[in-house]
């Protein structure tokens, strides 16, 4: 049966800064490679997210007005454990 080995924080941030440098080329290298032929490379990985925020809130505010009537309110909710868990 394997051992588990149990590293403290301590311990891992000290190798963390030991490989800093390394830790930064590769994530460095990586969204070089994966952004290359991006019109607009690093921005994209920040635009897009935000965006697509933007068009869910617009599609979920606009298009989908029904509300729905008499939502049970928080305290409701605990004469209602199922609710909890779905």
């Amino acid at each position: 049966m394997a051992e588990t080995m149990q590293v403290s924080a301590q311990r891992a941030w000290t190798h963390l800064k030991k490989y800093q440098p390394l830790i930064h080329e590769l994530v460095s290298r990586d969204l070089k490679v994966k952004y290359r032929r991006s019109f607009l490379g690093y921005i994209w990985s920040i635009l897009n997210p935000l965006l697509m925020m933007l068009l869910q809130s617009i599609i979920f505010s606009y298009m989908f007005r029904n509300d729905i009537p008499k939502l049970p309110a928080l305290p409701d909710l605990r004469q209602h454990p199922v609710y909890l868990f779905q």
